[in-house]
C-alpha cells in the first residue's frame, strides 16, 4: 500500500469549492509538505487551478512532483463525457495512474447519466492505463455503486473507497468497506466522532484527526486487504483526508487544518503498511 495525501486535507488552504480558490502556485507548498510527511502520492481532486491550467503548467507541476518523489493523481466531481475526457487529458499531462471521480456534480441530471458517461469514456482510460475510481459520496449507497460498476463493466473502472462518507447514506463503515473493498483501487482514510446535540436532541458527525475518533485504522486496512485483490499490493493508495472545521477566520482554520493533517499523517504511518518512505530533498 502507498500512503498518500489528498487535496481535501488542504481544503481550506486551497479554497476548494470556495469563491476564492488558490492559484496553481499554491500547490508547490502542498507538494513540499506531502513529501515531508513521507507520502508517496498527492491526489488533487476538485482543484480549479488544475482544471484550468495550461499544458505547460501541468507539465511544470509534474516536474515539481517528480523532483520530490511524489506521484500525482487527479480528480473531479460530476461524471460527464466532456469532463471525463478533460480529466484524462490532465491525468496524462500529470503522469497520473488514477483519476478519482464523484458521479454527482455540475451538469449531471442523475446517476444513469453519470454511469453512461463513465461507460462511454472507460475504453479511453483503459487504453491510457489510467484507472477511473468512483468515490462513494453522500448520495450513492454501496448497493447502487456496485450496480453501476457492473453496468460499466470495465477493468479500468473501480472504486475510491471512502471510509466515512457513506454514513450519510445510512451505512456504517464496516458495511461500506465490505461491499466496496472488492472493487477498491484507492482508499480515502479519515476519522470522525458522533457527538450528541448540546440540548440532548439529535447528533452530529464531526471530523477529528486520524486516530482520535471512531475509525479503526488497522481494521480498515485489514478489511481492504482481505476483500480486495488490490488491497495488499503496491497499486492501492491510502489517501488521507479530513473534515476539519471552520474556526471563524481563514488563518485560524488553516492552522487547525495543518495541525490535524500532521497528526493524521503520524497516526497513519504508525501502521507498518503505511510506514513513511524516505523523503526526497529538493535540489
Amino acid at each position: 500500500m502507498r500512503l498518500g495525501m489528498g487535496s481535501y486535507a488542504f481544503r481550506w488552504q486551497l479554497g476548494i469549492n470556495s469563491a476564492d480558490p488558490a492559484p496553481l502556485s499554491a500547490l508547490e507548498a502542498v507538494l513540499e509538505e506531502t513529501a515531508t510527511l513521507g507520502c508517496e502520492v498527492l491526489q488533487l481532486a476538485d482543484i480549479e487551478a488544475v482544471d484550468t491550467a495550461t499544458e505547460a503548467d501541468l507539465v511544470g507541476l509534474r516536474a515539481s512532483a517528480d523532483a520530490l518523489g511524489v506521484r500525482l493523481q487527479s480528480g473531479s466531481s460530476g461524471a460527464t463525457v466532456p469532463r471525463l475526457r478533460d480529466q484524462l487529458r490532465i491525468a496524462q499531462a500529470l503522469g497520473c495512474d488514477l483519476v478519482r471521480v464523484v458521479m454527482h456534480g455540475p451538469d449531471v441530471p442523475d446517476e444513469d447519466s453519470a454511469v453512461a458517461a463513465l461507460a462511454a469514456c472507460a475504453p479511453d482510460f483503459e487504453e491510457a492505463g489510467i484507472v477511473l475510481a468512483i468515490e462513494n459520496h453522500f448520495l450513492t449507497p454501496s448497493r447502487r455503486m456496485v450496480e453501476a460498476l457492473h453496468r460499466i463493466d470495465s477493468p479500468a473502472v473501480g472504486v475510491t473507497l471512502d471510509v466515512a462518507n457513506s454514513i450519510v447514506c445510512h451505512e456504517w463503515p464496516r458495511e461500506t468497506i465490505t461491499a466496496l473493498a472488492p472493487y477498491a483501487r484507492c482508499v480515502h482514510l479519515k476519522d470522525y466522532r458522533i457527538e450528541p446535540g448540546a440540548n440532548g436532541v439529535g447528533a452530529s458527525i464531526l471530523g477529528t484527526p486520524l486516530g482520535e475518533g471512531a475509525t479503526d485504522i488497522a481494521g480498515v486496512l485489514d478489511a481492504v486487504a482481505e476483500n480486495s485483490p488490490h488491497g495488499n499490493d503496491d497499486h492501492l493508495t491510502v489517501v488521507l483526508e479530513q473534515w476539519s472545521p471552520w474556526e471563524g477566520t481563514h488563518e485560524a482554520t488553516v492552522a487547525t487544518e495543518t495541525h490535524w493533517r500532521r497528526r493524521s499523517a503520524q497516526a497513519a504511518s504508525a501502521d507498518p503498511r503505511l510506514a513513511p518512505r524516505e523523503v526526497v530533498a529538493r535540489g
